[in-house]
């Protein structure tokens, strides 16, 4: 939600309409996302710790990119027609997607050869901070700005990324 919400409202002036906006976003997300959790499936179970690792810095690298080159993409293709603009939008938002889609599985598989009984502890935090992080999202998103709320999800996966790090071992050990 940190990332859905100020990204629908970055792209509102670029497409034009908050209805396109958040059509496109939110679709490209979800559809490519689906394909990620999907892709996520195909890694060896030995080989999940690293690409989780790689796909949360990737994410974090992915939307520092963002922050400082959506201005700058936005400019550049701001006079070109609606459809080019979709497209545009469409193909910036498909990496984050997929990366998106695979964190989540692959922090369940990690969990099932890790700490089994955690898995619907990990579920429910997953529902709660959906509930939680849109409203903290757009309380973030109104009082400090759409970049500062992208920052903080930043923040978190780079919080992720560091657990990752300095917890190398299963729990079983």
């Amino acid at each position: 939600m940190l990332v859905e919400i100020p990204l629908i409202q970055k792209f509102i002036l670029f497409l034009n309409q908050p209805l396109y906006a958040i059509a496109v976003i939110l679709s490209t997300l979800l559809i490519f996302s689906g394909i990620g959790s999907r892709l996520a499936g195909r890694f060896l179970q030995e080989e999940v710790r690293d690409r989780l690792r790689t796909i949360i810095f990737v994410l974090c690298t992915l939307l520092v990119i963002y922050i400082c080159g959506l201005p700058v993409i936005f400019d550049t293709f701001l006079g070109m027609p609606g459809i080019i603009r979709l497209i545009i939008s469409i193909l910036l938002i498909v990496p984050l997607g997929i990366r998106m889609g695979m964190a989540f599985p692959l922090g369940i598989r990690l969990l099932e050869q890790d700490g089994p009984t955690m898995i619907p502890w990990a579920w429910e935090v997953n529902g709660a901070c959906s509930v939680m992080g849109s409203v903290v999202a757009w309380g973030l998103s109104l009082n400090f700005g759409y970049n500062i709320t992208i920052w903080t999800a930043v923040l978190i996966f780079g919080c992720a990324f560091l657990v990752m790090i300095l917890k190398p071992y299963s729990l079983q050990r």
